[in-house]
């Protein structure tokens, strides 16, 4: 699983997330507002990051600042990762099927979809998932869902 960085506009921060019965408290640290500096969290753990970026906070007052792929986990880049300015990826390139067999969880099948330009907002179910990834003729064997 990938390691994330998260970060919030504070010094310090405790906040605790919950989907149903799951709950994760999570711990925000070595921000510093004097310096504009963000306090961060890093998780590798594929459920508390579910449920960091499924929260009403993500993307508002806490950032993804950072994903650092574990070696052998499937990674996109874009042109403007080599080129170091974004240009528009074809379209098409996404049309002609591809296939992920590293990919095993929902989370890494979202990364994907944001990284092939969908909105992370659309994507608020693991059946809306599925639907955007089929409708790109993304296939992913090994998931687990």
């Amino acid at each position: 699983m990938a390691i994330k960085t998260y970060s919030i506009n504070k010094n310090e921060a405790t906040m605790v997330f919950r989907i149903g019965q799951v709950t994760r408290k999570v711990v925000f640290t070595d921000g510093c507002k004097m310096e504009n500096k963000r306090a961060i969290f890093k998780t590798n753990d594929n459920l508390t990051q579910i449920l960091i970026e499924k929260s009403p906070e993500f993307n508002k007052s806490i950032k993804l600042d950072k994903t650092i792929p574990e070696p052998g986990d499937t990674v996109t880049t874009t042109k403007a990762d080599k080129k170091g300015k974004e240009e528009p990826q074809d379209k098409n390139k996404a049309s002609n099927g591809k296939s992920y067999p590293k990919v095993t969880t929902v989370n890494e099948v979202v990364d994907i979809l944001v990284k092939q330009g969908v909105s992370q907002e659309t994507l608020t179910s693991q059946d809306l998932i599925m639907a955007k990834a089929e409708e790109l003729k993304l296939k992913f064997p090994n998931l687990k869902l």
